[in-house]
């Protein structure tokens, strides 16, 4: 007849225990792989805005449809940072503020960059002679790069102003 080496009890508390240990280490994992992303898209933007800047309208807004392909990666960091806390089982107000503050913040940025594709579209359509062949790019991207922006900087906005007001809901029922 096999021994019984845990009681139930004890099973049960070592099960809670590892799962405990597992939360927090996949809260260190899910907050580094968030970390990583930001810094990645951030050096990125530098690069382009910084390093590779060149003074004409015409690169500005390429810069700007490029920019609107970082939004993914920046969207992703935030999803890991909310999990990080979640899986953790934070009851930090100031986590969550944090995060909050860096969703409003993303939405401004979109925001900010559709507001300026629309003006350097303008700058650049009574400035420069389009081509009929380049016409259609030209317009795609506005379109998809414009529309992408105030999309993105209008969901982050209400989701990172949302953020403020769940957690404190949240904690106070506590």
């Amino acid at each position: 007849m096999p021994e019984v080496l845990l009681k139930q009890d004890e099973a049960q508390r070592a099960g809670l225990a590892s799962s405990g240990l597992l939360a927090t280490h996949g809260a260190r994992v899910f907050a580094a792989a968030g970390a990583i992303l930001l810094i990645g898209a951030l050096l990125d933007l530098f690069a382009l805005w910084v390093l590779q800047r060149q003074s004409t309208v015409q690169w500005e807004f390429v810069a700007l449809g490029t920019t609107t392909n970082s939004y993914p990666v920046l969207v992703i960091a935030a999803a890991l940072f909310y999990g990080a806390l979640a899986l953790k089982g934070s009851e930090s107000l100031a986590g969550y503020r944090l995060a909050a503050t860096y969703v409003v913040l993303l939405g401004l940025m979109g925001l900010t960059v559709g507001f300026l594709i629309g003006t350097n579209y303008l700058a650049v359509r009574r400035g420069a002679n389009i081509t009929a062949e380049a016409a259609p790019v030209f317009h795609g991207l506005l379109v998809k790069s414009g529309g992408t922006s105030l999309l993105f900087g209008v969901v982050m906005l209400v989701a990172g102003l949302l953020g403020f007001r769940r957690p404190r809901s949240r904690l106070s029922r506590n």
